[in-house]
């Protein structure tokens, strides 16, 4: 059982929840730009306010990060920048009167062939192609460190990976292929350190501070794309 209650503050909207297996306070900004606080189910709506007030300086450091980064094209043309790992490469399209839709990246470009070039159709291309980028780049990676484990790529939600210890599974989030680099990195060094250590406990972050020893800068910097579940 959930409860939850709605302000508006400074023209955000701020989302109170009370949830029963909770123990602290957490703040966080959704997709669609509101402020989320969510706790235990004993806490106070008055006390989450006071939280939420406490972190008016987070909140505004987040929302002008948002505001600076770019989201995906709302028009696709010869004009258009895609994003691979932080950096943008410019869309080329070329025209097709047959043949399948297909989009590729190939010498610094994206290149898209279609017959007319349609958004709806673009964005499934565009995902598919960043689905093997990122594929391959974490395939790379895991070699170089020398793990034997099953790689897939997925959309989610909710969390940037997943690692399943039982079946050497490790899933990322496609969304990664549009951040930086060493975000992919991170999350390929904190799966792998899932395979070894299931939980979050001690053992987990020593081992995950042996594979990747920048892990809690890069951990705090991932929190201001939170927002960037696009794909």
């Amino acid at each position: 059982m959930v409860r939850e209650k709605r302000i508006v503050d400074r023209g955000r909207v701020v989302r109170l929840i009370k949830k029963p297996r909770m123990v602290n306070l957490r703040l966080r900004l959704n997709g669609e730009g509101e402020v989320v606080v969510s706790g235990p189910w004993h806490a106070s709506f008055e006390a989450m306010l006071r939280f939420y007030s406490s972190q008016d300086q987070f909140v505004a450091k987040v929302i002008a990060e948002r505001e600076r980064q770019d989201r995906l094209p709302d028009r696709w043309d010869e004009k258009t920048t895609l994003f691979w790992h932080g950096e943008l490469y410019p869309l080329h399209i070329v025209t097709r009167e047959s043949g399948p839709e297909k989009m590729c990246f190939r010498e610094g470009h994206f290149i898209w062939e279609t017959k007319a070039a349609a958004a709806e159709k673009a964005l499934v291309l565009y995902r598919n192609v960043l689905s093997e980028l990122l594929h391959a780049y974490a395939k790379k990676r895991l070699a170089e460190m020398g793990i034997d484990a099953q790689l897939r790529v997925r959309t989610y939600r909710s969390r940037w990976g997943v690692c399943a210890p039982e079946s050497r599974t490790i899933s990322l989030n496609v969304n990664l292929a549009l951040l930086p680099a060493h975000f992919t990195d991170y999350l390929i060094a904190h799966e792998v350190a899932h395979l070894e250590v299931p939980h979050h406990g001690r053992a987990f972050y020593e081992h995950l501070s042996t594979l990747y020893p920048e892990w809690q800068a890069t951990r705090q910097a991932l929190k201001m794309y939170k927002h960037m579940w696009f794909l």
